[in-house]
């Protein structure tokens, strides 16, 4: 049975910036030179997941009276662009299906 991966990579002018959303915590998340390909450095990921870590640092802000909502509105954003990206996936699948129609 082939073995699962999920890979996100962001190509940089230099660097490779490298998620592994199946990899343990210490090796998730890689960065490496695109010139050093064989050179790797690992970024620690938290193992919370990313809603729980903004539920959990909005309730923290109300509960202290801070007004700084930076983590909510990281958030808000996100999803906004993740919407975005879906109605953009949807419509080119819809257009490549209908060039196919002809």
């Amino acid at each position: 049975m082939k073995e699962k991966t999920r890979l996100f990579e962001v190509h940089f002018e230099n660097a490779v910036l490298v998620m592994d959303d199946t990899a343990d915590e210490k090796s998730k998340l890689k960065f490496r030179h695109s010139n050093k390909l064989s050179e790797e450095s690992s970024i620690p990921v938290e193992s919370e997941l990313p809603l729980d870590c903004v539920v959990r640092e909005f309730s923290t802000a109300l509960r202290s009276h801070n007004d700084n909502f930076d983590s909510l509105w990281l958030g808000v954003n996100v999803v906004k662009i993740l919407t975005q990206v879906q109605k953009e996936m949807k419509i080119s699948k819809l257009q490549k299906k209908s060039a196919y129609e002809y």
